[in-house]
């Protein structure tokens, strides 16, 4: 893809994940979105709420929100059924995206994440079984973190301008923060950084990755790139890869399975 493209990309994602973001927080969660950002690099809460909410901006054009009881292991308020799936009782699987919805970026990344996730199946039944963890948001949050550090994560050239973009771009809203008097709260919201800091570490995350993913997950990569701006490289792969080898964000939904 040309750099041209990949910056335009990248650009308009962390737009279109600023302006959504703060209002999915409140709600799902009934809390506001800069306070999710901030509680990132202390709360594992805070941090299985934010995966969720990732697998929430790509669930959500093929659902519709059921209000529900407040979940122990996330405190959402709201689930994501499909719209062909009953209100109530327990979540249900689809094998297929609905028809008309080919164009959007969430079909397109759904069938390149079931490709990197099920290299070895068929392009129809790799996306079947993405879809059936897809029943639950944080499950597919828990895929959607393990593409992002199969590339972010290894030793190599990837992992290192990553950290660099990451240190430029802190260092840069350091530095605005002191011009413009100190950090207020109304600063860090999700909009105040969204074409500052966040869009260089952007760029760099979607360099790492394979050309499909770079292409339809622009949304996605902002909100990684979020992420980092609080985390760090390091505790961004600590922590994906203990949530991964644990399943914290699988078990976070088993409540769900019941009626409600």
């Amino acid at each position: 893809m040309p750099v041209s493209s990949i910056s335009k990309n990248t650009g308009a994602g962390v737009e279109n994940f600023a302006n959504a973001f703060d209002d999915l927080s409140r709600r799902h969660y009934k809390s506001n979105g800069s306070d999710l950002l901030r509680s990132l690099a202390t709360e594992d809460l805070a941090r299985r709420q934010y995966a969720r909410l990732l697998g929430v901006m790509v669930k959500q054009p093929f659902t519709v929100d059921v209000p529900r009881r407040k979940s122990i292991k996330t405190r959402s308020v709201i689930a994501l059924r499909w719209r062909s799936e009953p209100s109530k009782g327990p979540r249900l699987s689809v094998g297929a995206l609905p028809d008309g919805t080919e164009d959007l970026w969430q079909s397109q990344f759904l069938r390149a994440l079931a490709k990197l996730e099920y290299p070895k199946e068929s392009n129809a039944n790799a996306l079947r079984l993405l879809m059936h963890d897809a029943r639950y948001e944080s499950r597919l949050g828990e895929h959607i973190f393990r593409a992002f550090r199969r590339y972010l994560c290894k030793e190599g050239p990837h992992a290192k301008n990553v950290e660099k973009a990451i240190g430029k771009a802190r260092r840069k809203h350091k530095a605005r923060s002191k011009r413009s008097g100190g950090l207020k709260p109304s600063d860090f919201t999700v909009s105040g950084m969204k074409f500052h800091a966040a869009s260089l570490v952007a760029l760099s995350v979607a360099h790492s990755l394979p050309r499909d993913v770079a292409l339809y997950a622009a949304p996605l990569i902002a909100g990684v790139a979020f992420m980092l701006m609080e985390v760090g490289l390091n505790g961004f792969c600590e922590w994906s890869a203990e949530m991964d080898k644990t399943s914290q964000l699988k078990d976070a939904e088993q409540e769900d399975k019941a009626p409600g």
